[in-house]
């Protein structure tokens, strides 16, 4: 049986990266998975990638700068699987990441916020009264390691990342008495089209390079693969009551103590009964 039969899931930025790994993982899990993308080539890849695998998807047509298109994408989830159970919002546009504070106009920094907690709120307050019927609501955000450093050069980045945290815990203060755990994921890693699908050694070229680019310290530079194990132990019903922030090193090592899915080190809050 898999740890996530029943459940439903709907995850933003499906078609590539850590989006596309991580609804494989939930359908391999059990879960009915819908998979939300700009593009219907992307969409229909992954959803043919699931269903051949004998997992169960839907392909929904969804660009998170719309409003519209997430009520709609919202609406199209619930008509088809009757529920929401898991909420992952992964999407976000990467083309408007860099600028520097000096050079940063109010166009790109909305359109970063637009695509990132903006998007994000819109998701959550559309999905919240599914998750909350159904009693173990799970959500989970992408923040960046980029944004808690300061990491130069990706100011409106960093400053939409930072939104996204700030959305997350206040949401899980005021939706843990409705049994919605809203989490935080926070890594360094190429999210935006990396196709690497074995996990490499720890210490690759790569990592080593951005760690030494960006400043960032050692232990906040993830790598795709590992980081949707991750996200489905945050998505157990195990995690009732609980809401993380987990930072790169803390997807490497998922463990199980007492019941309960638990990413170390992570910063814990324990929410109002």
């Amino acid at each position: 049986m898999g740890r996530l039969n029943g459940k439903v899931a709907v995850i933003t930025g499906a078609s590539r990266g850590i989006g596309r790994a991580t609804a494989k993982l939930f359908a391999a899990e059990g879960a009915k998975v819908a998979i939300l993308s700009r593009t219907s080539e992307g969409v229909d890849r992954v959803v043919a990638d699931i269903v051949e695998a004998g997992g169960n998807a839907l392909g929904v047509v969804c660009d998170v700068g719309e409003a519209d298109q997430i009520t709609a994408a919202v609406d199209t989830v619930v008509a088809a699987y009757g529920r929401i159970d898991i909420l992952v919002n992964n999407a976000f546009d990467g083309s408007a990441v860099l600028s520097s504070v000096i050079d940063l106009s109010l166009e790109q920094l909305q359109r970063n916020f637009d695509t990132g907690p903006i998007a994000y709120l819109r998701f959550m307050q559309a999905c919240y009264p599914h998750l909350r019927e159904g009693g173990e609501g799970r959500i989970i955000n992408f923040g960046s390691m980029a944004g808690t450093v300061g990491l130069a050069g990706y100011g409106p980045y960093n400053m939409a990342k930072e939104a996204v945290r700030a959305l997350t815990r206040t949401a899980a203060r005021e939706w843990g008495a409705d049994n919605i755990n809203v989490n935080n994921v926070l890594p360094i890693a190429d999210t935006w089209g990396a196709a690497v699908e074995d996990v490499p050694p720890r210490r690759t070229p790569s990592l080593v390079s951005a760690r030494r680019k960006t400043t960032l310290p050692r232990w906040c530079c993830s790598w795709p693969a590992r980081i949707p194990n991750s996200l489905r132990d945050t998505a157990l019903p195990q995690m009732a009551a609980q809401s993380s922030t987990a930072h790169g090193n803390s997807l490497r090592q998922p463990s199980m103590s007492k019941g309960r899915s638990v990413l170390r080190p992570v910063v814990r809050q324990s929410l109002p009964t």
